[in-house]
């Protein structure tokens, strides 16, 4: 979920102390929150009633890129050693393509 509020300081520092939500910043413009669709009207009461100015509240879908990365394990790294594996034992390089 997007959130876009004033003060985004405060939404990030209240938001932050909910256990089931993970909150993270996307620089000074927004905030970006992990949680569940059916805690959404209860975040937008929470802030309200703390004097936060809701400006956006927008579900986020993850792109193509990110789906790629998950089912392809891209996001836990590569050890630049993996592609040139194959050429030091005299094998070919592995090379990493998509299908």
């Amino acid at each position: 979920m997007k959130i876009t509020a004033a003060p985004l300081e405060d939404a990030y520092q209240l938001l932050s102390r909910e256990p089931m939500l993970a909150v993270s910043r996307n620089g000074s413009e927004s905030l970006y929150v992990k949680m569940p669709k059916e805690c959404i009207p209860r975040i937008n009461a929470l802030l309200v009633g703390n004097d936060i100015r809701i400006m956006e509240l927008s579900p986020q879908q993850a792109t193509l890129e990110d789906v790629f990365l998950s089912l392809t394990h891209f996001s836990q790294g590569i050890d630049s050693d993996d592609t040139t594996q194959g050429a030091k034992s005299g094998g070919k390089p592995t090379l990493l393509t998509m299908s």
